[in-house]
């Protein structure tokens, strides 16, 4: 489990945003941070045993920076493979032509690539392999990727940003703050991101203007109603459903189970109408067979 934290910020908010996000994603990972920075026409990859050491560089980066706004993906990790103190395995990760930010596990897929032991290159040296058209993008969601966690994948030379979840790891999107998380870090509506693998292009001048252009597409795609929750007042602790350390939104549970119970209880409400429409028409049938029983009745 680690934690993943991004999206549009104003630069003179940013290192005291992410220091803030960090604090709270902790129990998702401490074992080391890093950071994707995408400016209007740059980008640069900043990562560190410690978060301290990130925020500091982050605010040199800053300092120089001539954007207004930054397009930021941060990564907290918990480490799972490999050695917690050597950053090769911090993310940010390079792999090929991808840049990976990745939160999960799944070895099943180093079965399917040979030349490494760690599951985010893999990843990586997949999308190389795929060429990224879209029926293969589509058909290694469905078989390689079906269990792989949240991963983001930016390609720096055809300009590409990739985002994939799948049922294992959460991922929530606040559209009017512009920032996604693994769990809600500031009051708002949030909403779960849908699972799947969808992919935005971003022009090579003005990027930040782009990607926050086109942030909604890339982590809500075409669905019309996502799992959505209002979050009023945040605090880590265990979740008294799953029983795992979280961000509770509300009712002493974590968002993502709150959202799992909301489901439910809507389904449940649906299936109830649906019942109820099928005993209303039933009864109606029933009520028009009679009417013509009795009309052909009094005819004869």
């Amino acid at each position: 489990m680690c934690g993943i934290v991004g999206g549009i910020f104003k630069k003179e908010e940013v290192v005291e945003k992410l220091e803030k996000y960090w604090t709270l994603l902790h129990h998702r990972g401490f074992h080391s941070y890093g950071i994707l920075l995408l400016s209007s026409s740059s980008w640069r990859i900043i990562k560190a045993i410690e978060s301290e050491d990130v925020i500091k560089m982050l605010g040199e980066f800053v300092k120089k920076c001539k954007s207004s706004e930054i397009f930021m993906i941060a990564h907290n990790r918990w480490a799972t493979t490999g050695n917690i103190l050597d950053l090769k395995y911090a993310h940010p990760v390079i792999s090929g032509s991808w840049i990976m930010v990745h939160n999960g596990t799944n070895h099943q897929i180093l079965n399917f690539v040979k030349d490494t032991q760690h599951d985010t290159r893999a990843i990586a040296n997949l999308l190389d392999i795929i060429n990224l058209e879209e029926d293969k993008l589509e058909k290694a969601n469905s078989y390689f990727f079906r269990s792989i966690g949240v991963f983001f994948a930016f390609n720096p030379h055809k300009h590409l940003l990739i985002m994939h979840r799948d049922k294992t790891r959460s991922l929530f999107w606040n559209p009017e703050l512009k920032i996604f998380a693994s769990e809600p870090v500031e009051d708002g509506t949030w909403y779960l991101v849908p699972q799947g693998i969808r992919s935005i292009e971003i022009k090579s001048k003005g990027m930040v203007k782009h990607i926050s252009n086109n942030l909604n597409k890339l982590l809500l795609g075409d669905v019309e109603n996502p799992h959505k929750i209002d979050v009023n007042g945040i605090r880590v602790t265990i979740c008294e459903r799953c029983e795992y350390i979280r961000i509770i939104t509300h009712n002493n549970r974590c968002a993502y189970c709150n959202v799992v119970i909301e489901a439910k209880k809507k389904k449940k409400k649906e299936k109830k109408e649906t019942k109820k429409k099928k005993e209303t028409q039933k009864r109606s049938e029933s009520k028009n067979k009679l009417n013509t029983i009795t009309t052909n009745t009094t005819h004869s």
